[in-house]
C-alpha cells in the first residue's frame, strides 16, 4: 500500500526576522512542525499560536490585498509602520526571495522554511520560491 503525496505529513519551519536595532527585542526562536501536505501558511501560523499561546507567533494581524490574499500587518506585537517604511514580508528561506502571495494563499513544501521578515527593503515577488500559491475563486462565484 502506498500513500498519496498530498495526504502525507511534511515538516516546515516558521521564522521571524528583524533588525534588533529597529525592533529593540531579540529575534525569537524558529518553530518547526509537521502538517498535512498542502496546508496554507496561515493554518500553520495558527498551529504555532495554539502550540504556544505565549509564543511569538500567537499575536499577528492581517489585511486582505486583492490577488495576493491576506498579508501580515503585525507580528509578535510589532506593527507595520508606513512612516518608517517597515512592513512584514514573507520570504522563502531556501530561495531568499519574497513569496508571490499572502499568508492565506502560500503553501510551504516539505523541509521548507518561511520567514516573516520586518523590513524596509522590498524585493520583487516571483515564482522561484519552493512553495506555491493556492488560488481561490472570487467571492461572487462561491457565495458570501
Amino acid at each position: 500500500m502506498y500513500s498519496l503525496p498530498y495526504f502525507s505529513k511534511i515538516t516546515v519551519t516558521l521564522k521571524i526576522d528583524w533588525d534588533v536595532s529597529v525592533v529593540n527585542k531579540e529575534v525569537p526562536a524558529a518553530y518547526i512542525t509537521n502538517v498535512q501536505n498542502g496546508t496554507v501558511l496561515v493554518d500553520i501560523l495558527n498551529k504555532a499560536a495554539g502550540d504556544n499561546t505565549q509564543g511569538p507567533f500567537n499575536k499577528y494581524e492581517t489585511k486582505y490585498f486583492g490577488g495576493m490574499g491576506y498579508s501580515i500587518t503585525a507580528m509578535n506585537g510589532t506593527q507595520e509602520n508606513p512612516t518608517t517604511g517597515y512592513y512584514w514580508l514573507l520570504f522563502d528561506e531556501q530561495s531568499g526571495v519574497a513569496a508571490p502571495c499572502g499568508v492565506s494563499s502560500y503553501v510551504p513544501v516539505n523541509q521548507s522554511s518561511t520567514i516573516f521578515r520586518y523590513t524596509a527593503t522590498f524585493s520583487s515577488h516571483n515564482d522561484t520560491v519552493t512553495g506555491y500559491c493556492k488560488t481561490f475563486p472570487p467571492l461572487e462565484q462561491v457565495g458570501e
